[in-house]
């Protein structure tokens, strides 16, 4: 986890470092329009927040990929999606430093330009998601994509007749309901995320948990954040709302990606030695069960397992039928993970490996 960890360090302060380093860029002849936008120091402002964001976006991704060693091809293929769809979104971020600096960040187009990759983006991430629920069974109305997609489509035709704002600075009527048709569908892409993450969360192993818990953290941030993009042309906002408060809950999803990223990278990575009964078949079986990434397959096998832990007599040791129904629980789990195992790959072998790297001797 060392270099996970330094790669870590190196995306977090180059984020800051590069931030601050914006603000030495020569503020360029600013044309009347973009003077009556914004002053010197919100030029460099925008920047800066750019620069962090992008970077904390593409170090996040960066981390997630750095971390698929060791996974099946089905599951690499989910974090594939979900790291492109972050990175596509990046695509956004950039339009918006580049319509700052041209001047052309308050006209009607630029909202729908601004908001195709951000749309784009999360719907690939959102295809990420669903294939990591079907890998582990789970069928929702929320998978089935062409339910979210009629969902979706009954919305947008809602916002699009939903009355708005007259004194903000739209002034072509039909770009302004296309750009917020979208936004309202990205909207709901996050909220439909976050769900799917949960119902993941309940089906698959507490290994899984953290990291899927801070992209559920992700989304529910960005979505707030969108939330006060749209809601403001739609009813008047205190304008630090507008600004410095949306700004810091963008900075604050970055973090929770890389928070993601950086247990996602444990779930293959983290030695652990500490014992929890003081016998090593014991210990290895129960480990042998947390590997499995959905809980309910292998329940019924730890089943036997709970029945033995609960008619044991504490502090004596286990009686030779006790460590045979043990060791054929230890066979069980090894073949589930060898044969059945959805999300990572393994084998014999390297199973055999990871138990006398934790518990200093073979459990079976």
């Amino acid at each position: 986890m060392f270099k996970i960890k330094l790669t870590i360090i190196v995306i977090l302060f180059g984020g800051i470092v590069l931030g601050a380093l914006s603000y030495l860029i020569p503020v360029p002849h600013l044309s009347g329009t973009l003077r009556a936008l914004m002053d010197e120091n919100e030029y460099h402002t925008t920047l800066s927040f750019t620069v962090v964001s992008v970077t904390y976006s593409l170090g996040g991704a960066l981390l997630f990929l750095l971390g698929l060693k060791g996974f099946t091809k089905a599951f690499r293929r989910v974090y594939y999606s979900i790291c492109a769809g972050l990175s596509i979104q990046v695509l956004g971020i950039l339009y918006y430093a580049y319509a700052t600096i041209n001047g052309s960040v308050k006209t009607d187009i630029f909202l729908l330009v601004a908001e195709i990759p951000l749309i784009v983006g999360m719907i690939v991430v959102y295809i990420g998601f669903v294939k990591y629920a079907r890998l582990l069974g789970i069928n929702s109305l929320l998978t089935k994509l062409w339910l979210v997609a009629l969902g979706f489509t009954l919305v947008m035709v809602v916002v699009w007749f939903l009355p708005h704002r007259t004194d903000g600075d739209a002034r072509n009527e039909l770009l302004f309901d296309l750009a917020h048709v979208l936004q309202a569908v990205e909207l709901l892409l996050y909220l439909v995320v976050s769900t799917i993450i949960g119902q993941i969360r309940n089906s698959t192993s507490p290994l899984y948990g953290r990291s899927l818990m801070w992209f559920r953290w992700f989304c529910l941030t960005v979505f707030t954040a969108t939330l006060v993009l749209f809601g403001q042309d739609y009813i008047r906002l205190y304008s630090w709302i507008n600004t410095s408060a949306m700004s810091l809950l963008y900075i604050l999803s970055n973090m929770f990606t890389t928070a993601s990223a950086y247990d996602f990278n444990k779930i293959a990575r983290l030695q652990v030695t500490q014992s929890t009964y003081n016998n090593s078949l014991l210990d290895s079986v129960i480990f042998l069960g947390s590997l499995a990434s959905n809980v309910k397959d292998v329940d019924p096998i730890l089943d036997e397992v709970r029945s033995i832990t609960a008619q044991h007599v504490k502090d004596t040791p286990l009686t030779a039928d006790e460590t045979h129904r043990l060791q054929q629980v230890y066979k069980d789990l090894e073949d589930y993970l060898v044969t059945r195992e959805q999300l990572r790959t393994f084998d014999r072998k390297g199973l055999g490996e990871l138990i006398q790297e934790r518990f200093s001797l073979p459990a079976a």
